[in-house]
């Protein structure tokens, strides 16, 4: 009798404990997806409107690089004609103190 006590042996019956243990289980796995369903969309939402703003800040840093450029060309354009300018300022200027030293040298 002891070594059948001893021995594994299965029972037909539910015990009314398994059926609510199950049920808990069974609604705390659904809650859990339910819950990662949430945060899963809120990170979607959250990821579509940080491309968003990357796309618009992209478009502002172009647009930006554009007019960096085009000032950049506009200086340096206004610098060559300074300079041509000045140098040709400077040509005058030498012309006239030679032509003064060739009136002084002829008189």
């Amino acid at each position: 009798m002891e070594h059948e006590r001893r021995q594994w042996h299965l029972d037909k019956t539910v015990s009314i404990s398994h059926v609510v243990t199950t049920i808990v289980l069974l609604v705390a796995v659904v809650g859990w997806a339910i819950n990662n369903e949430g945060r899963l969309r809120d990170i979607e939402s959250e990821s579509t409107y940080q491309g968003q703003r990357l796309k618009r800040v992209e478009a502002t840093q172009i647009a930006q690089a554009e007019w960096i450029a085009t000032k950049m060309e506009q200086i340096r354009k206004e610098q060559r004609e300074d300079t041509i300018r000045l140098t040709k300022a400077i040509q005058d200027g030498f012309v006239r103190i030679e032509s003064k030293m060739d009136r002084k040298a002829d008189k």
